[in-house]
């Protein structure tokens, strides 16, 4: 039987009961299952595309024809893959480069934000965020003494505390806001 003159009957039964189950089996293999089904489809006609395109002219019998399709059909199938799977690894390099730039330009801001603000109110960040299960008194008794020596000031407490700390984040807030960051 020419290649051209496959009949529709022939062409439909091929598909439903050995080509399109066969792309199920081997796309479900490496993907989801969502989608799978038209997914399927679109590899069948893909195959009897190439399978027309090679084959077309030439003389087969229906069961060389099928043999030809299923190898026709599992070879497109893992061809699709094989490029879904270049693709996902490009995109996720892709994805890691922005990420690491992103955490490079949100490092740099961070750092412009604390060489921006006045020594004691990054003096008071710092030390929130390196003793952070402390009370704010617990943290004030901790800081206290060196506070007062590096600042060169007589007293503080829990109410100069939280104003340094109201105030730096107000001035961080000020700079994010004005797009300085």
């Amino acid at each position: 039987m020419s290649a051209n003159i496959l009949s529709d009957r022939f062409i439909k039964n091929l598909n439903a009961k050995k080509l399109i189950p066969l792309a199920i089996k081997v796309l479900t293999s490496a993907s989801e299952a969502s989608g799978i089904q038209d997914k399927a489809k679109d590899m069948v006609q893909e195959a009897w595309k190439k399978f027309f395109n090679k084959y077309g002219n030439d003389e087969y019998k229906e069961k060389e024809v099928m043999y030809l399709m299923i190898t026709i059909t599992r070879n497109t199938c893992v061809e699709y893959i094989r490029r879904l799977k270049v693709e996902h690894r490009y995109l996720a390099e892709q994805s890691s480069q922005l990420n690491q730039r992103d955490e490079v330009d949100i490092a740099l801001d961070v750092e412009y934000i604390f060489r921006s603000i006045p020594a004691n109110y990054r003096y008071i960040l710092e030390a929130e965020q390196n003793i952070q299960h402390e009370t704010q008194q617990e943290l004030v008794q901790k800081i206290s003494d060196e506070y007062k020596h590096l600042f060169k000031v007589t007293e503080f407490n829990l109410n100069i505390f939280r104003s340094l700390k109201k105030r730096a984040k107000q001035m961080i807030e000020k700079l994010v806001k004005n797009d300085q960051v």
